[in-house]
């Protein structure tokens, strides 16, 4: 454990592999690593200044950072933005720091790799667009990233310690237009204590999802439906396989979750 800005070695003997088990942050910065395997969460996100010496698996090389300042606004789009004054793209590991709040919303967003910086301050992250993502992704602590619109990694995605992932809530006369849709080439990460949080971000509380004018009585989910006011209302979705949000009665509905994973889910 290294902290207060201090560096850490480690040298092997020669060409011999090593492996190193990752119990917290899945991102570094300025290290040069050869032979290593990286083990526990997930793989490791190497940026600022580090260096592949070759022989390492389960490690992600970054060039340097595209890094958001929110010098003008919460616009993703907005040059102005970002550190150099020019939104990133295909080609760039982008870096959002700790107490920043961020909106994806006019366009689809497509960067290398993401990462929402951790830390004590709060950070929003909210995508009403799709974000698209070459390589990792993670979230790290103290971030809330309202997905609205699908979310693409080619590598890893990590939910990091006090990190939660969800989407708005749905209206209650209207069709279902928001929820986690998240798809991972590689493993998706879930730290002890971070979370995909869908709570109460169903159809909301009153006609749900068929009936009119306000009344409280409605439809479950793939149930038997419901009774009120002298007549009966019918269930929608199915019960094997739901993919509409919870009715709301008394309280909110329950959100929607659909996670495509290509490696292992953590």
């Amino acid at each position: 454990y290294v902290d207060g800005g201090g560096a850490l070695s480690i040298d092997g003997v020669g060409s011999a592999a090593w492996r190193l088990a990752v119990a917290d942050s899945a991102v570094v910065s300025g290290v040069n690593v050869a032979n290593c395997t990286a083990d526990g969460k997930v793989g490791i996100v190497a940026r600022g200044g580090s260096q592949d010496l070759g022989g390492n698996v389960n490690w992600t090389f970054g060039t340097a950072d595209v890094t958001w300042t929110g010098s003008q606004s919460d616009d993703f789009f907005e040059p102005e933005n970002w550190a150099g004054g020019a939104v990133p793209g295909t080609d760039d590991d982008v870096v959002i720091p700790a107490g920043s709040t961020v909106r994806v919303s006019s366009d689809a967003a497509s960067v290398k790799s993401l990462t929402l910086s951790g830390g004590d301050a709060t950070t929003a992250f909210t995508s009403l667009s799709n974000v698209t993502v070459a390589g990792s992704v993670y979230v790290g602590r103290g971030v809330t990233w309202t997905a609205d619109a699908k979310v693409e990694a080619g590598n890893a995605f990590v939910v990091d310690d006090g990190a939660v992932v969800t989407h708005g809530a749905n209206d209650k006369d209207a069709p279902m237009t928001k929820w986690v849709d998240i798809a991972v080439g590689g493993d998706f990460a879930i730290a002890r204590s971070g979370k995909i949080d869908v709570v109460g971000k169903g159809y909301a509380q009153g006609p749900g999802k068929t009936l009119p004018g306000g009344k409280t009585p409605t439809p479950s989910h793939g149930g038997t439906g419901a009774y009120g006011w002298g007549n009966n209302y019918p269930a929608y979705g199915s019960v094997v396989c739901p993919f509409e949000p919870g009715s709301g009665a008394y309280t909110q509905g329950g959100g929607v979750v659909r996670l495509t994973v290509g490696g292992t889910l953590l």
